[in-house]
């Protein structure tokens, strides 16, 4: 069971994550919701929140425009881009949108290639949580043949994974990433997912932390979620 993490290891990264290209070796955020009502409640609130990030060790931090569509989606960016280089000038602002795992697996190469983190071939996407694991496995192995490297958002949110973390081995073996949300260790996201997160730490079964700055309530402190996984008891 392979639970390495397809980027570079790096010792300032967030949780067991990695940098890729132009992350300066710091910390990098996958999946950043900075659009006022996705996380923060206004744009003053989003700012702040870059300014946290930059402070806090960031270099790279991917915006997910959520349901912004691709016009907004582009203003919202550009905006970030320009605040970041005055409120933390170290930190390189990116797009990332990502998608639900069933939308990924009808696209085009041409369509995926765009939405791939960094231009490589690491996709960002979200399981559905109507299904057992076994469907979405088989549309992630469908991904990985294809040569794409899917990195799954927040599987502890799963009904399945809530009920015996275990069966996420299906998306592993598959060739499935794990990407633990910040926000479920943080105890943020409710009993069950933090539960369901620790057990996949437990396990050694994750690859990633994202979502440090995602929330409602204000940013993760990536401190907090490293010592969680300090204190995690080992199998």
């Amino acid at each position: 069971m392979r639970s390495r993490s397809p980027l570079p290891q790096d010792s300032h990264s967030a949780a067991r994550g990695g940098s890729l290209p132009g992350g300066g070796g710091g910390r990098v955020e996958l999946r950043a919701r900075l659009r006022p009502g996705d996380g923060p409640a206004d744009l003053a609130e989003a700012l702040a929140w870059l300014r946290w990030a930059g402070a806090a060790g960031f270099r790279l931090l991917f915006f997910d425009p959520g349901a912004a569509d691709e016009e907004e989606a582009g203003r919202w960016l550009a905006r970030l881009q320009v605040a970041a280089e005055a409120l933390a000038p170290a930190l390189e602002v990116r797009a990332a949108r990502w998608l639900p795992l069933p939308r990924a697996a009808r696209l085009e190469r041409r369509e995926l290639a765009r939405v791939a983190l960094g231009g490589g071939r690491l996709l960002p996407l979200e399981l559905p949580f109507s299904h057992d694991l076994k469907a979405p496995a088989r549309l992630v192995g469908d991904l990985r043949r294809a040569g794409w490297e899917p990195l799954l958002f927040a599987p502890e949110l799963h009904p399945e994974v809530q009920r015996q973390a275990e069966l996420s081995r299906y998306l592993l073996q598959a060739g499935g990433w794990l990407v633990l949300d910040a926000g479920s260790l943080a105890g943020r996201n409710g009993h069950g997912a933090r539960v369901a997160a620790l057990r996949l730490v437990r396990l050694g079964w994750y690859s990633f932390c994202a979502g440090f700055l995602a929330h409602p309530g204000g940013p993760v402190a990536p401190e907090e979620v490293l010592e969680l996984l300090r204190r995690a008891p080992r199998r």
